[in-house]
């Protein structure tokens, strides 16, 4: 898990760097297993203040535990975004 952390904590600081959202501002990560191109996990609706790794990772396990057809083994794209400035 540990790669896990340092690969978000770069696609977070990039997209922080790049986009610029206010911390109450609205949020969305999108993560598209590239062997399953139909099945996404979607992170949406959270505040920039309350996404960090610790979340990403957790909401990921979730949505692969529950969901069968979505799977960690293979390429993830993650598509990080700004939703709603607030």
């Amino acid at each position: 898990m540990a790669w896990y952390k340092m690969v978000f904590d770069g696609i977070l600081n990039h997209f922080k760097s790049s986009y610029k959202p206010g911390d109450d501002d609205l949020v969305g990560l999108t993560i598209r297993n590239s062997e399953l191109p139909c099945k996404d996990a979607f992170i949406t609706l959270r505040k920039q203040k309350d996404m960090n790794v610790e979340t990403i990772i957790s909401t990921i396990s979730k949505v692969a535990q529950s969901n069968t057809s979505f799977s960690l083994i293979g390429d993830l794209n993650v598509c990080y975004k700004h939703i709603k400035s607030i």
